[in-house]
């Protein structure tokens, strides 16, 4: 494994709530090779199902001319909509922001896009998995109600930037109920998703650095690796000047920045104030790349 450049992992049981990218031997090294491109799959059918996949739903390209969609809807957020700003200005297309962002613009809007993007609120409901969705601007987009409909998205990739987007009710059979199921039978080949409550800030620049990649021709697999690893080489000067880039006022960095130091205060890197896997590790990329 420590080898390989690229890894499919298809998990059972609890396994699909643990970040296989931050494991670490008995010795402390990483399981994986820093280059290694690592994505997950609920089944080994959907992997090679979705691997063949050329176009969106019902055999439609994707690169048919059709726009990017970001979407941006968190109003008590300081960084969520500035991240649905930064993904737009570099993937262009689409950007349904504050109260444009409902759900009916975003469902008639996203069957002609070739990759989407959602920066929101999000919550998973462990009684109800098929009730846990995305908050929008006129409520919550659930994922039964995406199962209701028929397949509809032609996006090789569906981007949830919102708290525990990746969470899954595990059924019998390892059965998985929640969004991600939806995206992917809404005809999404892969979806980028996180297992926990992620942070704005790491979030927002993660997201840089993953569609930069992107826009270079990297794989989205190994784009998320390289975003990731990115995140955990900031050092706290260098991280200053990427806010700075970023837009962030004086005092708004300083604040973070100051959050971010107390944060780390007892672990033993205190340098890199993003190498905790909380702020990198709860990302990963389900289906296809």
């Amino acid at each position: 494994l420590a080898a390989a450049g690229q890894i499919a992992i298809v998990p059972h049981g609890a396994l699909h709530y643990v970040p296989f990218t931050a494991l670490e031997t008995a010795a402390g090294a990483p399981c994986f090779a820093s280059t290694a491109a690592i994505l997950l799959a609920p089944s080994a059918t959907v992997l090679l199902t979705h691997g063949r996949r050329h176009g969106g739903a019902n055999g439609a390209s994707a690169q048919d001319g059709s726009a990017p969609l970001v979407v941006g809807y968190a109003p008590d957020l300081r960084h969520a909509e500035a991240e649905a700003h930064t993904v737009a200005s570099l993937l262009g297309g689409h950007l349904l922001l504050g109260s444009q962002a409902t759900q009916s613009a975003f469902l008639q809007t996203a069957a002609h896009a070739p990759l989407i993007h959602l920066s929101c609120h999000g919550t998973f409901d462990a009684q109800a998995p098929l009730q846990s969705g995305l908050f929008l601007a006129d409520g919550l987009l659930t994922a039964a109600a995406l199962l209701n409909r028929p397949p509809f998205l032609q996006a090789e990739l569906v981007t949830l930037s919102a708290c525990e987007s990746g969470r899954s009710g595990v059924l019998g059979g390892d059965e998985l109920l929640g969004l991600v199921r939806a995206f992917l039978a809404a005809g999404a080949p892969a979806a980028l998703v996180s297992l926990w409550a992620v942070d704005e800030l790491s979030t927002r620049l993660l997201m840089r650095f993953f569609y930069t990649a992107v826009t270079q021709g990297v794989s989205i697999a190994a784009a998320l690796r390289q975003a990731q690893l990115a995140l955990t080489e900031l050092s706290a000067a260098a991280l200053n000047d990427v806010l700075v880039a970023e837009g962030l006022s004086a005092a708004l960095i300083a604040a973070e920045l100051e959050r971010l130091r107390q944060a780390c205060a007892d672990l033993p890197d205190q340098l890199h104030l993003l190498c905790h896997p909380y702020y990198w590790a709860g990302f990963i990329l389900i289906g296809g790349d």
